[in-house]
């Protein structure tokens, strides 16, 4: 009997990585593609701007973004083609989620936007007094199903000085960032 050969033996030897922590849990399953893109950036390479694997995959990712428009004070929402995906609900949101500016139309972003995010025309502080709040409604108040000028994923957020790092990124010209959205506007580099 070959027992590497033995299926008994392949399973259980999957079982033994899985359980050890050698196999992410996704392993298990398969991952539709927004699964997949969220596990992309959530091990997104370590070096950008340091610390160590388990402490960044704790900590959501560092999202710059610059939009067409000024959207800064106007709630996003996640789409899957005409549909919405996702939402927030208003108890979810304070006036600090809005983006942090960082100069030359760029933000950083503390809500969690992708690729597949719109903006609604509600700012924060009406999205937080709304009581009844669904897809329906939120499909007839999108301002801008495709906003995005440059989106940028680049590795965890910093447990410290975020809004300065972001800062530095923009102005070195996003190194090692992800870039999640071509550019499709000239870049503004005013002073930072």
């Amino acid at each position: 009997m070959r027992i590497l050969a033995s299926p008994l033996f392949a399973c259980a030897l999957s079982l033994g990585m899985y359980s050890c922590g050698a196999l992410p849990r996704s392993a298990s399953r398969s991952l539709n593609q927004s699964q997949f893109r969220a596990m992309e950036v959530q091990n997104y390479p370590q070096r950008v701007l340091g610390g160590d694997t388990e402490t960044a995959m704790a900590r959501p990712p560092l999202i710059i973004y610059r939009t067409r428009e000024d959207y800064s004070d106007y709630v996003p929402v996640s789409l899957s083609g005409a549909r919405i995906a996702s939402y927030p609900a208003p108890s979810d949101l304070s006036e600090h989620s809005k983006p942090v500016a960082l100069g030359g139309g760029y933000l950083l972003d503390r809500r969690g936007i992708g690729p597949n995010t719109a903006f609604t025309d509600y700012t924060y502080s009406e999205y937080i007094q709304l009581e009844n709040v669904n897809t329906q409604i939120l499909l007839e108040h999108l301002l801008d199903r495709e906003p995005f000028l440059e989106l940028y994923v680049c590795g965890p957020m910093p447990l410290e000085n975020a809004v300065e790092s972001a800062r530095q990124l923009v102005r070195a010209g996003f190194p090692d960032c992800h870039q999640l959205v071509p550019i499709t506007a000239p870049r503004v580099r005013e002073a930072l």
